[in-house]
C-alpha cells in the first residue's frame, strides 16, 4: 500500500512518499513514487498503484513528457495535469491498438466491479437498494470532480465494448472460439456476471 503526504503553506509545497512496492506477493523497498519535473517547472508528480501503463513504465512517459514542456512554467497545476493527459493520450495511441486498449479496459472494469462487490458484501449492503445507493453516491462524487463528463467518450466506449454492439470485437472473438458465455466480452456482461445474483 502506498503512503503519500502533501503539505502546503504560503511559501510552497512539500511532498513525501514511501518506497515500498509489491510484486508477486512480495514487498520490495525500491519504488520511486515521486517524480520531480525539471526546472523551471517547480512541480513534482506523485503516483501510486501500478508502475506500468499499458506495459510501459510510467517514468518513461513522464521523462518523455518533460521534454515536451515549454521553457517557461505553466500558470497552474491544472495546466500541467491537462498537458500530461493530452501527451499521454497521444502517446498511448501511437503504440496500442484499439483492441489492446479495449481488452485492458474490460480487465480494469472487471477488477473494479469485484472490489465494489467485496466492499458491499463486507458492509452487508449487497442488495439491489445498496447497489443503487452506492452508484448514486459515486455519481454525485464524480459530478464534483474536475474531469467533466464527455458524452462522446462514453458513446465511443459503448460502441466498442457494449453488449451486442456491431463494433464489439471481443464478443465476435468469443463466438468464433465457441465460448460457453460471452458475458466477459462487454461492459454490461461483467455487471451481470458480478452482480447478476443481486440484480
Amino acid at each position: 500500500m502506498t503512503a503519500e503526504v502533501v503539505i502546503g503553506n504560503g511559501f510552497g509545497v512539500v511532498v513525501a512518499a514511501d518506497t515500498a512496492t509489491t510484486r508477486g506477493g512480495r514487498t520490495y523497498d525500491a519504488a520511486e513514487k515521486i517524480f520531480p519535473v525539471p526546472r523551471p517547472h517547480s512541480i513534482a508528480v506523485l503516483h501510486a498503484g501500478s508502475v506500468l501503463l499499458h506495459g510501459v513504465p510510467l517514468t518513461t512517459f513522464l521523462d518523455n513528457w518533460c521534454l515536451t514542456l515549454p521553457e517557461k512554467p505553466l500558470n497552474r497545476v491544472m495546466d500541467y495535469l491537462d498537458d500530461f493527459r493530452t501527451y499521454l493520450t497521444e502517446s498511448i495511441l501511437s503504440f496500442s491498438t484499439d483492441q489492446d486498449l479495449g481488452r485492458e479496459f474490460l480487465e480494469l472494469w472487471h477488477k473494479s466491479l469485484h472490489r465494489i462487490h467485496s466492499f458491499l458484501q463486507r458492509e452487508e449492503t449487497l442488495t439491489p437498494e445498496g447497489l443503487v445507493d452506492y452508484f448514486e453516491g459515486w455519481s454525485k462524487r464524480l459530478d464534483g470532480d474536475h474531469v467533466s463528463s464527455d458524452d462522446s467518450y462514453v458513446n465511443r466506449l459503448y460502441e466498442s465494448l457494449g453488449r451486442r454492439s456491431n463494433r464489439n470485437l471481443f464478443e465476435e472473438e468469443c463466438h468464433n472460439q465457441n465460448c460457453d458465455s460471452d458475458l466477459h466480452s462487454s461492459i454490461e456482461g461483467w455487471i451481470e456476471l458480478i452482480f447478476g445474483d443481486v440484480l
